[in-house]
């Protein structure tokens, strides 16, 4: 499934099928959305990817994204934010936030990566008490996910 945006770039899952409980879904907000397992109380996971034109290196892009998360939510526990390896688009980071919404904790983990001009932001959302149900197969997608290059994308009709 490729989508395309305002960049000359797409971004593709590649190298297998989806894990076992995930699908594709059409979202007007997302280049891609993967929707994962139902928790207990009915919260479904989702998976969207993002991109966006990119003006700055990995550094100052995930700070720009912690910022970016506690103005957002403000009330939100930074977990934990680290490295995270991609085949294709070497380190970038890994961060996980905690919020309470109504009566459930939810987790949102965004993995960030910056290929050449290009930003890849994939964010997760769940019920926290889903998340290491889902952890694997979310590693699994974000693995499998590639940015189409600029050549591919002038041979396409």
């Amino acid at each position: 499934m490729v989508r395309t945006t305002g960049l000359t770039r797409t971004i593709r899952y590649s190298d297998g099928p989806l894990p076992a409980g995930w699908s594709f879904r059409e979202s007007a907000q997302a280049e891609l959305l993967v929707c994962g397992p139902e928790s207990a109380h009915g919260v479904s996971t989702t998976l969207r990817v993002h991109l966006q034109a990119a003006d700055r290196g990995i550094e100052a892009a995930s700070m720009g994204l912690l910022h970016e998360l506690q103005a957002v939510r403000p009330d939100a526990l930074l977990a934990n934010c680290e490295l995270w390896p991609h085949l294709q688009w070497g380190d970038g980071r890994y961060i996980q936030t905690a919020y309470v919404e109504g009566d459930v904790t939810m987790a949102n983990d965004v993995y960030l990566f910056v290929a050449g001009h290009t930003a890849v932001r994939i964010e997760v959302d769940c019920e926290l008490a889903q998340l290491l149900a889902v952890e694997e197969a979310v590693a699994t997608i974000v693995a499998r996910l590639r940015l189409t290059d600029e050549t591919a994308l002038e041979e396409r009709p």
